[in-house]
């Protein structure tokens, strides 16, 4: 008896010492360095960058930045300004030093403030407002889109065209909304107030106008922000259920409700107001993007001079549905620090943050990332196919393919899903359009079940009509719009973390297909 006695305490502390050998383990584990993360590339989703530009009648090069050269300064004098080229992608992308990042989309501010006093706004402005489009489709991107006419440095306050010019305006603009949608990532609602952002705005009637017209520019499949969750609701009743389910919110105080001024409207983040669980409810097929608010040099009161604690931001990206996420606003504070933030399994787990654990693995070995490069690769969809078969079936080929999504949101904007075989010359030989496939229906979680990482299942079969081998099949993911569909820029990449899906380009680049398996056929 006194022998089991004893190996009954054995048993104990070697079992309590495997537990805190484990422990301490992990607890070194957390204290390593962060290691880099290769970034996909992917359309509609991820960290953004912000240009502004005053439209003007002249020529491009007469439009300009009105905040001036500088990541979040506010400069005084006009030689300081940014002039159209300087001040787009390329400049704010060099400023920032996001080349690793693969960031595909931009903020872009267009600023009327010229044309206020109006009612048509010249066709030489127009032009260079679609001289922006086209800057962005030779570049690869796409806008979080947003018109406005005042903001605190070139234009007085009050100074704001009335409502019928403000509708009139829109409504002028609407078709180039349409003509340009492949590189409009989403719409903004913009417009009324400073910066856009509805404060102060006009009536109820003329508010639901303005926006009205603005909806009718975007075509079927796209979606709006709006700032406001009052201001959504005011336009319900005159509007379609349709359109109502595709206005979305830009959250242009994004705290996670830890600052002073944030509960009360400002920010979606805060649990005790009623917009938390209206975005919660709402943002499941709607587009959803997030700014911090400035460091606060020119206005103390609402800036945010203090680090926000990361590990009450996750919840809020993932239960509001976040597809985008701006950097350049308090870039030299929070950002940068965001880039400091160990991310970890043990952590998301506990924060109820879905994640492939092969996100945290480097040649077989686990690592720390940052909470910037879990941000930024988890905004919007991060695809991951968990499994893939094929069959051969007669003259069928018959496919089996599951695909999770353990990004915040879903794939937004139209785009179509295709079955690809490449032949032993590493040439297409096939290329199948999966009709019954929306990849807008690939969310993470189902309503009331935020705990469940769905998986999704592509199945089928198929007649491809190719010739008696062996082929590599995959997925290729195409944006609808026929000017960009053959881009590389713009289809989607299937993460490779797991070793499940690799990325193959055809040579003349009009494809980016995800390799699953092979079938003999």
């Amino acid at each position: 008896m006194k022998r089991l006695i004893n190996l009954f305490f054995i048993l104990i502390i070697s079992s309590s010492s495997f537990l805190m050998a484990q422990s301490l383990f992990l607890s070194s584990k957390a204290s390593e360095d962060i290691v880099s993360k290769e970034a996909l590339r992917n359309p509609d989703r991820g960290l953004h960058l912000e240009c502004n530009f005053v439209i003007t009648a002249g020529t491009p090069e007469t439009m300009f930045n009105p905040y001036g050269s500088g990541v979040g300064q506010i400069l005084e004098v006009d030689e300081d300004f940014e002039y159209y080229p300087d001040g787009f992608i390329r400049t704010r992308t060099e400023e920032l030093k996001t080349e690793e990042d693969s960031i595909t989309l931009t903020q872009l501010y267009m600023y009327l403030q010229e044309f206020r006093e109006v009612d048509v706004i010249p066709e030489s402005a127009i032009n260079n407002i679609k001289t922006l489009f086209q800057t962005l489709r030779d570049s690869g991107y796409k806008a979080i889109l947003r018109f406005a006419y005042r903001n605190e440095h070139t234009l007085p306050k009050n100074l704001y065209p009335t409502a019928e010019r403000t509708l009139k305006h829109a409504q002028q603009l609407a078709p180039v909304i349409t003509e340009n949608i492949d590189v409009i990532s989403v719409i903004q609602s913009g417009f009324i107030g400073q910066w856009g952002e509805w404060t102060p705005s006009f009536s109820t009637s003329e508010n639901n106008a303005i926006m009205k017209a603005l909806l009718a520019g975007i075509p079927e499949g796209y979606g709006m922000e709006m700032r406001y969750c009052s201001r959504k609701n005011g336009l319900k009743p005159e509007i379609s259920a349709d359109d109502y389910n595709r206005i979305g919110f830009n959250n242009d105080y994004f705290t996670g409700g830890q600052h002073p001024m944030a509960c009360g409207g400002s920010d979606f983040g805060c649990p005790k107001d009623d917009q938390y669980k209206q975005v919660a409810k709402e943002s499941f097929d709607a587009y959803v993007s997030g700014e911090v608010p400035h460091e606060g040099k020119t206005d103390p009161t609402w800036g945010l001079d203090f680090m926000l604690d990361t590990d009450g931001l996750f919840p809020i990206l993932k239960l509001h549905h976040y597809v985008a996420m701006d950097i350049t606003q308090n870039f030299y504070n929070n950002i940068k620090y965001w880039r400091t933030v160990k991310v970890y399994p043990a952590k998301l787990e506990r924060l109820g943050i879905f994640f492939d654990q092969d996100y945290f693995k480097e040649d077989g070995k686990f690592v720390i990332r940052s909470f910037y490069q879990f941000v930024r690769d988890h905004l919007g969809y991060r695809l991951n196919v968990k499994e893939a078969t094929f069959n051969k079936d007669g003259e069928k080929l018959q496919y089996d393919i599951r695909v999770t999504n353990t990004g915040f949101a879903t794939v937004h904007n139209p785009k179509s899903v295709f079955l690809v075989l490449i032949d032993s010359n590493n040439q297409i030989a096939k290329e199948i359009k999966l009709d019954d496939v929306n990849p807008k229906a690939w969310q993470p979680w189902a309503v009331d079940k935020p705990d469940e990482l769905l998986v999704h299942t592509i199945s089928g079969s198929v007649n491809p009509q190719v010739a008696a081998g062996t082929y590599k099949v995959g997925l290729t993911v195409l944006d609808n719009e026929v000017s960009i569909k053959d881009l590389p820029e713009y289809q989607i990449k299937f993460s490779t973390d797991n070793g499940k899906a690799t990325h193959w380009t055809n040579k003349d680049k009009t494809r980016v297909v995800n390799i699953i398996g092979t079938a003999t056929l």
